[in-house]
């Protein structure tokens, strides 16, 4: 996958200040908006590129079968599912049946497919990419907090290179690391995930 196709990155420089001019302005007046700027500015700041998910989902398409060709899940699932709704939704979910909601639980992509789209009625489902020793060491706090975004070959198939992520808002991403999966670690994919 070209994150840089899909990925923004604001220069350093330029990030801090504009983090510094959010804190100062949440200092007077809250705002939600205002909040969420702090956030992505403050990742921005620490060299993080920006990743506005539904746009990139929508953006990379679908496959020849009418399914996304990105797939989205929080770290520490083992399996992702995705819905579609009626009018055209898919979310990204680690329940096979009705999604629950809520930010901490799925991915909402409005406008992702057609509305006549052939797998209406049954979910995709996907093995979630694990995350590497190597990178998982360098994480701050649980496996939870973060999401994994990778290109999805065929679903039901172990991924290959996946971009781990952490969540600024309900759709804004920050990238935190790449890494692509070693044929050992998909073959214990394989094993847990089938």
């Amino acid at each position: 996958m070209h994150l840089e196709s899909i990925a923004i990155q604001i220069p350093k420089k330029e990030a801090a200040q504009k983090y510094k001019k959010c804190l100062e302005l949440l200092k007077r007046e809250k705002d939600k908006r205002i909040e969420a700027l702090k956030r992505g500015y403050w990742h921005a700041a620490q060299g993080k590129k920006l990743i506005d998910i539904p746009d990139a989902i929508r953006q990379i398409g679908l496959n020849d079968e009418g399914q996304p060709k990105l797939a989205i899940a929080r770290a520490d699932w083992g399996r992702v599912f995705l819905h579609s709704t009626s009018d055209g939704t898919g979310i990204y979910t680690q329940w096979g049946d009705t999604p629950t909601g809520g930010i901490y639980t799925e991915v909402r992509v409005p406008k992702l497919l057609p509305k006549d789209n052939p797998w209406y009625w049954k979910a995709l489902s996907a093995p979630v990419p694990l995350v590497s020793p190597e990178v998982r060491l360098n994480l701050k706090g649980r496996l939870q907090n973060y999401w994994i975004l990778w290109e999805v070959e065929k679903w039901e198939e172990v991924p290959v290179d996946p971009i781990l992520l952490k969540r600024i808002t309900g759709r804004l991403f920050a990238v935190i690391d790449t890494w692509e999966l070693s044929e050992l670690e998909r073959m214990v994919l394989r094993e847990f995930t089938f």
